[in-house]
């Protein structure tokens, strides 16, 4: 499972408390899988804190460490991609990959439903973002998260992974 779990902006992750339930609850549901952690060398504090809940033995950073093609190479060979809205999600697409992308209602810039292989999650229940304005954030411990990313529940995720993975190993059948 490549797991790119921040961007520049840190209101397009989720704080790292819910990335080490989520992370464990996928592990205890896919004990089989191994989890290559991207990102750039900034993110690699992050991801050592998203992880934590994680077996040393099922987890690796590449974050900062690889060129570009080895890169696309792991996610095209993932059973499953799960990203948050950068610019990592657009090569996870370009490559049709099968991915769990945790998206920004509001910024139009990134679409990634062109991808038949994609899970696209966001939830509008508290979102205002519109195509004029993408203010649309909660401030948890001075740190801002889009909300429409913030609101999907932990469970919608990690099911998406599962189903994902299961989809992998069915030849992308279900």
């Amino acid at each position: 499972i490549a797991v790119h779990l921040v961007g520049s902006a840190q209101d397009r992750s989720l704080p790292v408390e819910r990335w080490q339930y989520i992370l464990e609850e996928i592990y205890q549901r896919l004990p089989d899988h191994m989890f290559v952690f991207t990102g750039s060398s900034k993110d690699q504090q992050y991801i050592e804190g998203a992880w934590s809940s994680l077996p040393e033995h099922v987890r690796i950073s590449v974050a900062g460490r690889v060129a570009i093609q080895e890169l696309l190479t792991i996610y095209a060979e993932a059973d499953c991609c799960l990203t948050v809205h950068t610019g990592n999600a657009m090569f996870i697409n370009m490559l049709h990959a099968r991915s769990v992308v945790n998206n920004i209602v509001g910024n139009y810039m990134y679409q990634y439903h062109f991808n038949p292989n994609a899970i696209v999650l966001f939830e509008k229940k508290n979102c205002i973002c519109s195509r004029e304005s993408i203010e649309c954030f909660y401030y948890i411990d001075n740190t801002r998260y889009a909300r429409c990313l913030y609101d999907i529940p932990d469970e919608k995720i990690i099911s998406s992974v599962v189903l994902q993975t299961a989809r992998a190993k069915n030849g992308g059948v279900i």
